[in-house]
């Protein structure tokens, strides 16, 4: 059964915010309403280092300046996930361009997943063929799926930004209470719905 799972790539920059965790290993978090208050924390610090916001300050300080930002992009995006093979974005890949999954359909097109490796999606008459590394050519791990598999996961990623949307809210609620428009922020930029 597919899955895809919203992911942010945690270790883009050192994240050297005092109120982060030192001690978090994980090399991206997985989005959804499971998410822990450090899981949130160390997304939030992304935010602010990726986009250049903030290098430093307190979580009211870089929340501030996270809403007033024009811009938001994440390192991540959807990671394929089945019982035979994990395929996580690459580089340059970004949450912000999840919804082009949408495009995987019969003669439709591959979203951008990133290089180095090289993922792509190839989109046949009635499955899509998931590829973990176009450069390996026919070496490349991949997985076959119904298209019926794709619409389902496309909509449990959607549901787990929804609910990730819903966790950094209580997040904020909790840690930058004067920062409750980030969430609203979050969910345009990324184009949760």
């Amino acid at each position: 059964m597919l899955r895809l799972i919203p992911v942010v790539d945690v270790r883009w920059r050192e994240l050297p915010f005092d109120w982060l965790p030192s001690d978090t290993p994980q090399r991206r978090v997985e989005l959804g309403a499971d998410c822990s208050d450090t899981d949130v924390a160390r997304v939030v610090a992304t935010l602010a280092s990726y986009n250049r916001i903030a290098s430093s300050g307190s979580i009211e300080a870089v929340v501030h300046a996270l809403q007033e930002a024009d811009t938001l992009v994440l390192p991540g995006g959807l990671m394929v996930r089945t019982s035979a093979l994990e395929i996580a974005p690459s580089c340059c890949c970004g949450l912000e361009t999840w919804r082009e999954w949408y495009d995987v359909a019969p003669g439709g097109s591959s979203p951008w997943l990133g290089h180095d490796p090289s993922p792509r999606v190839d989109c046949g008459a009635d499955v899509a063929v998931m590829w973990a590394d176009v450069d390996l050519d026919d070496q490349s791990p991949s997985v076959s799926v119904p298209y019926s598999e794709v619409d389902d996961a496309r909509r449990s990623a959607s549901d787990a930004l929804v609910a990730f949307t819903g966790r950094l809210s209580d997040w904020l609620s909790k840690h930058a209470p004067q920062g409750s428009r980030l969430a609203r922020r979050f969910a345009e930029a990324f184009d949760v719905s």
